[in-house]
C-alpha cells in the first residue's frame, strides 16, 4: 500500500491527483543559496526567480542559464553608489564589508568604480563579520569619526548586520552629536 492509498479527503472519498511538473521556483533570498538551488534545477532545466540574490556571479549564464532575478547584481549596484558618492562632490569615503563573497566582492566592485571616478576609500575596508558586538561596532565608529577626510560611509552588509549597526550608531549620536557629520 502506497502513502497516497493512506490518504483521504474530508468527505471520505480518496483524492485526485494528478502530476503537474514544477514550473519555476521562487526565491531563494541569498545569493550562496541561489547559487546551490540554481544549479540543483538547471539539471532538471527548472527556472529559478529570485527576488533578493545580488551576487554578481549568479550573472554568469552559461553557468546559470535558468536563473533569473528581480534586483541587480552587486556590481551594478556598486557602479550606482559610486556614482551617487560623485555627484554629491566626495572624494573619500570609508567602506564596511561584511566577510564573505557578497561584502568583499561587493565593496571590490564599488572601489574599482569609484577609483574611475576619483572616489578613494580613506584607509582600509573595515571587514565585520556575524559574530561582531554592539562595543566591537561602536569602537570602528569611533575610529571612523577621528579619520577626518572622509564625508560618507558606503556598506555592503547584510541587512542584521546593518539593522545592529544603525542601532549602535543610534546609541552613540544620542551621546554625542558630532558623529551626525557623517551620511549613511
Amino acid at each position: 500500500m502506497s502513502q497516497a492509498d493512506e490518504i483521504y479527503c474530508s468527505d471520505g472519498s480518496k483524492p485526485i491527483y494528478q502530476h503537474h511538473p514544477v514550473a519555476a521556483v521562487i526565491g531563494a533570498a541569498s545569493s550562496q543559496v541561489s547559487v546551490m538551488v540554481a544549479s540543483m534545477l538547471q539539471l532538471f532545466k527548472v527556472p529559478q526567480i529570485s527576488y533578493s540574490s545580488t551576487g554578481s556571479e549568479l550573472s554568469e549564464k552559461p553557468r546559470f542559464a535558468y536563473f533569473s532575478r528581480v534586483v541587480p547584481p552587486d556590481n551594478l549596484q556598486a557602479t550606482a553608489m559610486a556614482h551617487v558618492v560623485s555627484a554629491l562632490g566626495w572624494t573619500y569615503v570609508h567602506a564596511i564589508a561584511i566577510t564573505g563573497a557578497y561584502g568583499e566582492r561587493g565593496i571590490d566592485s564599488f572601489r574599482a568604480a569609484a577609483a574611475e571616478l576619483g572616489v578613494c576609500i580613506d584607509g582600509d575596508v573595515h571587514k565585520i563579520n556575524r559574530r561582531w558586538t554592539d562595543i566591537q561596532f561602536k569602537e570602528l565608529f569611533f575610529k571612523m569619526k577621528y579619520t577626518k577626510k572622509a564625508r560618507g560611509v558606503v556598506m555592503f552588509v547584510d541587512e542584521d548586520q546593518l539593522r545592529r549597526m544603525m542601532s549602535s550608531l543610534d546609541e552613540i549620536r544620542r551621546e554625542d552629536s558630532t558623529f551626525d557629520n557623517y551620511f549613511w
